[in-house]
């Protein structure tokens, strides 16, 4: 009976074990996929951007064409501020996305690490416990190596 009881106590740990890491590996691979779902966002937005850039652009350049204004002086100073604020702001939309990445690769490690320490904590609980069964009065014993002899059979000299 305690045998099996050992055996069970070993194999719950065992699992506990294995759950904790399996866990953590879940986590980390999910966190690394919406990483890269953040910067394939982050990707198109900034493209969105870009193209909405060029058609504001594009509408200064007829608006003026179509007051008879040169795109000289002025109105080039003012299509020059839009294009560096429309760049601005793509770039921003690019930082942004490695931002959200980077944070989800992070909390993906961080799942990793606390799996397996997880993991390493249950296994210790595990045998800690164990060793304490095997300390109190009454307890089976471990069986003792027995020596070995010249044959290498036990009890045959």
């Amino acid at each position: 009976m305690c045998d099996f009881l050992t055996a069970a106590a070993i194999a719950g740990t065992v699992v506990s074990a294995a759950a904790s890491i399996g866990g953590g590996v879940m986590q980390y691979q999910q966190a690394q996929a919406n990483a890269r779902t953040a910067r394939r966002e982050a990707a198109f937005e900034e493209d969105r951007a870009r193209e909405q850039a060029r058609r504001l652009l594009a509408a200064q350049r007829v608006g003026y064409a179509k007051a008879g204004v040169t795109p000289e002086g002025s109105p080039l100073e003012v299509a020059a501020d839009t294009a560096a604020q429309q760049e601005i702001d793509a770039l921003a939309i690019r930082w942004g996305g490695r931002q959200r990445a980077e944070a989800f690769r992070s909390a993906g490690t961080s799942a990793l690490v606390g799996g397996l320490g997880g993991a390493g904590g249950a296994l210790l609980t595990g045998v800690t416990s164990w060793g304490q069964n095997l300390l109190q009065p009454g307890a089976p014993q471990l069986p003792r190596p027995q020596r070995l002899t010249q044959t290498g059979v036990p009890g045959v000299y």
